[in-house]
């Protein structure tokens, strides 16, 4: 199967015992019938995020099974953490002026406008999971932006 050479040397030699831990095929396996993906925000500063496989709604324990094997061998959790953090500090650059203008409604609106363009038309992208998890959050959308420090600290340019 076709795989990027970090994915390929995290499977490594990686042979499952059962057919419930193989891992999912690209081209052949649909996963996107329901939600699985979420992210948890950690309030921290900076903000962290942690992603994690929920199975509560899919339908088959075999595709369950196969989705937490594919989360763990290919360390997604980890790649997802890494992207979250570089569109963390993207937004960082944007919200504030947000929070500004517009107060924590305002980036609750723009971090669901997000979620749906980093969705890329998929349920379990992990663009989604991260701006939907921020948007959920009380303390990003409105504590995080409203201390006085966040925004000026934020909006500095370097003078030329």
């Amino acid at each position: 199967m076709p795989a990027c050479s970090d994915c390929n040397r995290f499977k490594g030699s990686y042979r499952p015992s059962q057919g419930e831990s193989a891992l999912l095929h690209p081209y052949f396996d649909s996963v996107d019938g329901c939600r699985w993906l979420y992210a948890e925000l950690e309030e921290t500063r900076p903000p962290r995020v942690r992603f994690r496989i929920k199975t509560e709604h899919v339908q088959d324990e075999g595709t369950a099974a196969r989705l937490l094997a594919h989360f763990r061998v290919f360390k997604l959790g980890d790649l997802y953490a890494s992207h979250a953090g570089q569109a963390i500090r993207r937004l960082e650059q944007r919200l504030p002026k947000v929070f500004r203008e517009k107060g924590a409604s305002g980036v609750r609106e723009q971090l669901l406008d997000e979620a749906e363009i980093h969705s890329d038309g998929k349920t379990n992208s992990w663009g989604r999971a991260l701006h939907e998890c921020l948007a959920e959050s009380d303390w990003y959308c409105s504590e995080y932006f409203g201390q006085s420090d966040v925004p000026s600290r934020m909006t500095e340019r370097p003078s030329a």
